[in-house]
């Protein structure tokens, strides 16, 4: 399976977001969570990233435990965050810094593009 999940629960302060979830998700499938505000599909994806630890069960990812994922499988895994937040002090060329770091096969040519095509590298962030 690509993604895992068995009987994963989460709280916050007492309040259950995720109650027992459970599914399996082959190779070369689509996945799309849906479902009210609330109903727990933004922490189910940073559970699987391994942003938040799951209170009970267990969660894989790539046939890894989520809690044990290394920078050779994160580098595997696209994910972007609805609300992502990032430093006000830093500019784009610094954020493409520290990006960078995180993907071995980073296309250093296509960075170098998009920035100079839009302008960014000495723009902030915000």
């Amino acid at each position: 399976m690509l993604v895992e999940a068995e009987g994963l629960w989460k709280r916050f302060k007492g309040v259950a977001v995720l109650q027992g979830l459970s599914l399996a998700v082959p190779e070369g499938s689509t996945l799309a969570l849906i479902g009210a505000n609330g109903a727990g599909k933004t922490t189910t994806m940073r559970v699987l990233m391994n942003l938040l630890e799951p209170t009970a069960g267990k969660a894989t990812v790539l046939g890894v435990d989520t809690r044990r994922l290394s920078t050779r499988q994160l580098a595997q895994i696209g994910y972007v965050s609805e609300h992502q937040e990032l430093p006000a002090r830093m500019t784009v060329s610094g954020y493409m810094d520290y990006l960078r770091t995180f993907y071995p096969a980073w296309d250093r040519s296509l960075e170098d593009e998009i920035v100079e095509e839009g302008g960014y590298a000495a723009r902030s962030l915000h």
